[in-house]
């Protein structure tokens, strides 16, 4: 057979995910492996819609696809979602069609579940059959207990892929668009006491839902808080390279606006709005790329003690498995989830839930 590879590491071949890869072609010759590397490869394929056609195509010739990824902040690579993203926005799903799937990370072990529940959700959203998943700690394949325990999930998928067996989905496909939404019922400004409050989002001029949810939520609080589009800074994808690891400090620092902008603005902050648009189950890649970069501060809880507040536009009632990363995220920095609000409900209930939430 011949199985695609996808990698989701930035890192490209040099990954560690990749020597797993590169140790199962070694163990079973029989079969064609081809490394796709969607994540490392992935302002190209922006740019050059010939190569990620002929990316697309090693797909559809393919017999099978295993997903294969670290896991980052809680999360696949902002660069991987990307792809996916990618795909979707070039009407390229009907590549992944029908084709027998898996996941496989590497990791430390941490959350890892919140990444495969995404990626399955997004697996059946193409179409494909679901035939498993696995997540290694990074060590694993220096033991040789563990690689037996690799070989023999590579051995089932390999197994199944070879099965004409349903396609069972685990998650519903979500067909629904929110109702457009302007705030018709007048805020009523709060006394914000002095807070220091940042409203950070993503919006395109297509969101304008999103558009209106952030200046409602503005209006709200007496148009004190100051607002960020995070398109509108210039920051990279997180690398995976553990530089912050040894003292807190990103490679990045002093080359992108993320640093400078994460310690003034969200450091600096009493209340945040966190605002985005559901772009295939999660929030959009932009929004992933702001929380995979936080991982500078390691798992030191920075946000201590501060309200967070989420709006969400977007079908977010159907995707439950949206907001967990994001919650896990809160846990980590000790800061407290306010709530969530989507506008999935007419206009008077998305004001109303906003009222709700910031009284």
């Amino acid at each position: 057979m011949t199985i695609v590879v996808l990698n989701g590491s930035p890192k490209g071949a040099q990954s560690v995910t990749m020597q797993y890869i590169a140790w199962l072609e070694k163990m079973r010759p029989a079969h064609r492996f081809i490394r796709l590397d969607a994540a490392a490869r992935i302002h190209r394929l922006e740019k050059d819609t010939a190569v990620f056609k002929e990316m697309i195509n090693t797909i559809r010739g393919a017999d099978a696809v295993l997903w294969a990824f670290p896991v980052y902040y809680l999360q696949i690579s902002s660069q991987f979602k990307r792809f996916i993203e990618l795909a979707t926005e070039r009407g390229e799903e009907s590549a992944f069609r029908g084709k027998p799937a898996a996941t496989f990370s590497t990791s430390i072990k941490f959350f890892d579940h919140l990444a495969h529940q995404y990626l399955h959700a997004v697996i059946d959203d193409f179409g494909m059959r679901h035939e498993g998943f696995y997540s290694a700690h990074m060590d694993d394949l220096l033991n040789a207990d563990e690689r037996g325990r690799f070989l023999t999930f590579c051995d089932a998928f390999l197994a199944a892929a070879e099965r004409d067996a349903p396609l069972v989905p685990r998650y519903a496909k979500v067909d629904f668009t929110p109702p457009p939404y302007q705030s018709v019922v007048p805020a009523v400004p709060l006394d914000t006491a002095g807070k220091r409050i940042a409203i950070i989002h993503d919006a395109r001029p297509e969101d304008t839902n999103l558009a209106a949810m952030v200046a409602r939520i503005g209006e709200r609080f007496g148009g004190k808080a100051a607002l960020y589009n995070l398109r509108e800074l210039s920051f990279s994808g997180c690398l995976g390279c553990l530089r912050c690891a040894f003292d807190g400090r990103c490679a990045y620092e002093g080359k992108d606006d993320y640093i400078e902008f994460f310690n003034r603005v969200v450091r600096g902050s009493d209340i945040l709005v966190f605002a985005g648009a559901v772009a295939g189950r999660q929030l959009s890649s932009i929004w992933r790329r702001f929380f995979d970069r936080s991982f500078f501060n390691n798992h030191r809880p920075v946000l201590q003690h501060k309200q967070i507040v989420f709006l969400v536009s977007g079908p977010l009632s159907r995707m439950p498995e949206l907001t967990r990363p994001y919650e896990a995220w809160m846990d980590i920095q000790q800061a407290n989830l306010a709530g969530v609000v989507s506008d999935e409900g007419a206009p008077e209930v998305t004001d109303r839930a906003i009222d709700r939430l910031t009284r």
